[in-house]
């Protein structure tokens, strides 16, 4: 692996953004590039490299990779189904969704566009197992979670990722607020990743773990080599997205910490999460009463818990950084060899 660093965009990035913004809001069909895509270009040009992938939707200005690399030969690496595909495609001839449900929801969009030749590959997220193969003691679960103010006959519920609506995090605590007294929440994340910033909406929740001290607990942000202890500290783990996720990381972090799960009929969630090892609600139809239901459910039966964290601790294992990168080699040799 070689790296090439490239300078921010610095005082023009803003400018940039703006000029770019104008033209769509008047539908001119250009985009100016930023300081950081042209250092970019001119990198990718002086390497002639046999493809070019870019990871998201970081440049919005493709057109000066015609001048030397076949569209055929550029993907984009998508994260999310959120957008603006209008300027990007006509220099990008792949898509490769981190699950099913993007790859798919790509693809109806170019059918609708008539545009036949981009082609729709999956390519399965992962995450870095070695953060999550890891095991506390019964002592220092003990102690963590009398830290955060949990008794041995508490029934944790673990909620884990940014406090933003679309995660569903007020009704999952309107949800845990009407279970049984031993039944509480763990809260853990931050507005986007951050330890300080803060919004309209993670200040109401804040609001609310201040009224409910005694049944929700709240970390604020958790390094990330830090929450395999926060994972293992609770009972079982809740993920009720009320929008389309992407695919839903922490469904696989939470899989190989061996956590009983709960989550919704979301975007990519379900090609994450096992249906053995997760209770599989419709986030359309009165969720908060189905996620107490099925939070209760759990928490009366042991059996049932202990075959669903053997079952995800297994499923885990299909999601680990060896099989992203062999699976992510098959895509390319693939192609190559068309």
């Amino acid at each position: 692996t070689e790296l090439f660093y490239c300078k921010k965009s610095g005082k023009t990035k803003k400018l940039v953004q703006a000029i770019n913004k104008g033209f769509r809001f008047l539908k001119i069909k250009k985009q100016i590039s930023s300081k950081y895509e042209k250092n970019v270009f001119k990198i990718l040009k002086q390497i002639k490299p046999d493809a070019v992938i870019f990871d998201g939707a970081t440049f919005r200005n493709t057109d000066p990779l015609a001048k030397f690399i076949d569209r055929k030969n550029v993907y984009l690496q998508q994260h999310s189904q959120y957008l603006n595909k209008e300027n990007i495609f006509k220099n990008i001839g792949n898509v490769i969704g981190v699950s099913e449900f993007i790859s798919k929801d790509f693809k109806k969009w170019f059918d609708a566009q008539g545009i036949t030749d981009v082609n729709c590959i999956t390519h399965l997220n992962c995450v870095n197992e070695e953060k999550f193969n890891k095991q506390i003691s019964a002592q220092e679960r003990v102690q963590l979670r009398n830290k955060l103010g949990f008794n041995e006959n508490d029934f944790v519920v673990l909620y884990c990722g940014r406090l933003v609506w679309q995660k569903g995090i007020k009704e999952l605590i309107s949800a845990v607020l009407k279970c049984k007294e031993n039944i509480k929440m763990l809260i853990v994340g931050s507005l986007n990743f951050s330890r300080k910033d803060k919004s309209k909406y993670s200040q109401e929740i804040e609001q609310l773990v201040k009224q409910n001290a005694d049944k929700i607990k709240f970390t604020g942000y958790v390094p990330n080599n830090e929450i395999f202890k926060y994972y293992q500290c609770a009972d079982m783990q809740a993920v009720p997205s009320v929008y389309e996720e992407a695919f839903g990381l922490v469904v696989v972090e939470g899989m190989y910490c061996g956590l009983p799960q709960v989550v919704t009929k979301s975007g990519g969630i379900v090609e994450a999460a096992s249906p053995e090892g997760a209770i599989i609600l419709d986030k359309e139809n009165d969720l908060i009463e189905n996620l107490k239901c099925a939070i209760e459910k759990l928490s009366t039966d042991d059996e049932l818990r202990r075959k669903m964290s053997q079952v995800n601790k297994q499923a885990a294992k299909k999601f680990t950084a060896e099989n992203y990168y062999k699976n992510f080699v098959e895509i390319m040799e693939k192609k190559t060899n068309e």
